[in-house]
């Protein structure tokens, strides 16, 4: 599915949780350059990169490193929206895990939440980005983890000790800070962003669950995601345009927008509702492109940073590296890699 950013709920929240601490989300606003409005439309998406930025930016409004974290562990499902209302009702806290994997893609798209079986009696609830061109931000990915922990102990109302909780990013602040959240400190620089819980836990039934209520808002949920799939007409369109003009140099927002038959601020704004962006949706095709040109060996990779409009192939480099976390030459390799497993 198309990457729809986040919704906006979260962004309120985080909003709100500012509010409890008795800021000034007013000037909060202003400095970050935030339109309170956007706020209010509890159907608009924001893009990856842009939640990354609010979320940098609230941390220094607040002076807090760990602004995520925090903002994570006093999180409530009602901020999940309609998908917050199923989970709450589902049946067993496994189900619930189930529920927040289906919709995340209404919550926050590109991640994908998945239970996987760990030793000693334990299982292992992993957030993995599905997206190699998305860049993990790490207040966000400190949210979510932080408040799944939280959803679970609202959930099965008794508390859950965790056997660990790792991340793949650096501590911000002493890790010991961390166990005021977790009750344990994280490992850090880990292959996995999870959390390690007795795999009984997940069996546990849910507290004030209605099943009825499930049904209905799963219903709601349901009809949402599906729309959700089909609203990206706008970046389609403009992902088609770029595609037709790979031979020529990129074009700018401008020249875009009046071939797509709208003003350039016409053409945000509705990128902005499908959570994403001009420069977003330009990377990712290009992005694309060049995994499949460096499938092609005859292509040398200044030929191919060449083709992409690269001002130099140390650009290309670097921006190949940003996409997928590796240079262009070790991917030729992983591909050659595999063709060798594949053939073996």
């Amino acid at each position: 599915m198309k990457e729809n950013g986040m919704t906006v709920a979260l962004l309120a929240a985080s909003v709100r949780g500012m509010a409890a601490r008795g800021l000034d989300t007013g000037r909060f606003c202003r400095e970050a350059g935030l339109d309170p409005e956007l706020l209010r439309r509890g159907d608009a998406r924001i893009a990856h990169e842009e939640m990354a930025r609010l979320m940098d930016e609230a941390a220094r409004f607040a002076g807090d490193p760990l602004f995520g974290l925090h903002q994570g562990a006093a999180m409530e499902l009602a901020d999940l929206g309609v998908a917050g209302y199923v989970v709450q009702h589902c049946a067993t806290a496994g189900e619930a895990v189930q529920a927040m994997n289906k919709y995340h893609e209404m919550i926050c798209s590109g991640y994908e939440l998945k239970a996987a079986p760990a030793e000693n009696g334990l299982t292992e609830l992993r957030f993995r980005l599905n997206d190699p061109a998305l860049e993990a931000s790490r207040h966000c990915t400190e949210d979510m983890v932080a408040s799944l922990c939280r959803s679970l102990l609202r959930l099965v109302g008794r508390p859950v000790e965790l056997a660990g909780v790792s991340f793949r990013h650096a501590p911000a602040a002493d890790p010991e800070r961390y166990r005021d959240v977790f009750g344990l400190t994280p490992e850090f620089e880990a292959a996995e962003d999870a959390i390690r819980l007795p795999a009984e836990v997940l069996d546990w039934p849910v507290l004030a669950r209605d099943e009825r209520l499930r049904q209905e808002f799963q219903a709601l949920a349901d009809r949402m995601l599906d729309s959700l799939a089909k609203g990206q007409e706008t970046t389609r369109e403009l992902t088609r345009y770029l595609l037709e003009r790979t031979g020529a140099a990129p074009p700018a927002l401008p020249a875009a927008a009046r071939a797509l038959g709208m003003s350039a601020r016409s053409l945000q704004a509705r990128l902005q509702r499908e959570g994403a962006t001009f420069a977003g949706v330009a990377a990712e095709m290009r992005r694309k492109l060049a995994l499949r040109y460096l499938a092609k060996q005859e292509l040398s990779v200044a030929e191919v940073a060449y083709l992409l409009h690269f001002s130099e192939p140390s650009a290309f480099h670097g921006a190949f590296k940003r996409w997928t976390g590796m240079t262009p030459g070790q991917y030729r390799s992983s591909l050659a890699l595999e063709a060798g497993q594949a053939g073996g």
